[in-house]
């Protein structure tokens, strides 16, 4: 189950930063947009976290390519609801691109264009301290990021793009899951099937019921369908 935080009365968001959500690849972000539900992610009220390397790939690299436009200005028009983190990997690809293209340029390039994203993302969640934040909740598409993730020192909850949007709609939230999936699907994107990952690093009571106690050191099982 994800933990909708309650919103505070009045004309302020009062965002949770404690529970983040980070959005590891442009998954999520290109299959939302072909939704037209970018603004699903507001629901959980929580931060929302985008590296640097990721917004790069999903809108500036090729800023032409379907949505990217959509996602870019999605980004900008939601202010302080999403928190655009600089990393190292983002701070280096954009200095290869002053650079001259050399071939020796060009294969950093790529790799930074094949796998920076992942590893942006790695590093920014390992850095994630307890007393940051609480748990953070991890939306993706690349099947391979709960490996990528082991070492986090704080409770990751992954979610594919799929349970994220039943979750918010069996929460009451005012998402149309089929017509979302049909939409996806009619790009035609792929979309991974409904799946949740839990990492706890570390022994801790469970006090808001939003984390199951692991049976080993990392816990980890596929989400139902729903």
């Amino acid at each position: 189950m994800i933990r909708l935080p309650k919103v505070a009365k009045g004309p302020t968001l009062m965002l949770d930063q404690r529970d983040p959500v980070v959005v590891a690849d442009t998954g999520p972000l290109l299959r939302l947009a072909a939704a037209h539900l970018l603004d699903a992610v507001r629901l959980t009220n929580r931060q929302i976290v985008i590296v640097d390397m990721v917004e790069m790939e999903a809108c500036h690299r090729h800023p032409d390519k379907p949505y990217a436009r959509e996602i870019l200005d999605w980004i900008e028009r939601s202010g302080e609801a999403v928190r655009r983190v600089e990393t190292v990997e983002g701070i280096a690809y954009s200095a290869l691109l002053g650079r001259e293209r050399t071939p020796e340029t060009m294969v950093k390039l790529k790799r930074l264009q094949r796998d920076g994203g992942e590893r942006a993302v790695r590093d920014f969640v390992e850095e994630l301290a307890p007393t940051d934040v609480r748990s953070v909740l991890v939306l993706h598409e690349d099947l391979q990021v709960p490996r990528l993730l082991q070492a986090s020192k704080v409770p990751l909850q992954l979610v594919t793009t799929k349970l994220f949007l039943q979750e918010l709609a069996r929460q009451g939230m005012n998402v149309d899951v089929e017509a979302a999936v049909r939409a996806i699907r009619e790009v035609p994107f792929t979309l991974a099937e409904a799946q949740e990952t839990r990492l706890r690093p570390y022994d801790e009571p469970d006090d808001d019921g939003e984390f199951s106690p692991p049976s080993g050191p990392g816990s980890t099982g596929p989400g139902s369908s729903m």
